[in-house]
């Protein structure tokens, strides 16, 4: 009876603290090899280069002569483009001034065939009545 006393303590559960230390442990172990795998790909015999603090090495600012060359080509296309954009662009808004001023010399054409004529003869009515109201007026006083 004691060995069964044993073995049914043997294969009871463990609590849940002791879950958690059992799933530590195991990620803990997952992610040394995990690491390792990962410096393993590096070789820690080969010296790395070391590099200078930025401004304290000798070839900083320090340009072949084909990349300044390359500068300059870049920066004349640049100011090319740009005088040519200006120049399309003084040219677009003269012609739109141009094309304006076309449409109010028309507009105002148009106007004074149309418009005007039929305004003069309501304005001459207008001022025939009044004129022929003040003359009655002036007789009324």
């Amino acid at each position: 009876m004691l060995q069964a006393d044993d073995s049914s303590q043997q294969q009871q559960r463990p609590a849940p603290d002791d879950y958690m230390v059992v799933m530590q442990s195991w990620m803990w172990r997952l992610l040394r090899s995990n690491d390792q795998l990962l410096y393993d790909d590096f070789d820690g015999d080969d010296e790395e280069e070391v590099l200078p603090v930025y401004g304290e090495s000798d070839d900083e600012g320090e340009y072949s002569d084909s990349f300044i060359r390359e500068i300059g080509d870049e920066q004349r296309e640049v100011s090319a483009r740009q005088v040519r954009l200006d120049t399309v662009e003084r040219e677009r808004v003269a012609e739109v001034q141009r094309i304006m001023q076309q449409q109010l010399a028309l507009f105002a054409s148009e106007w004074q065939a149309k418009q005007q004529p039929r305004l003069e003869l309501r304005a001459s009515s207008l001022w025939r009545a009044n004129v022929a109201g003040r003359g009655r007026l002036e007789l009324q006083l």
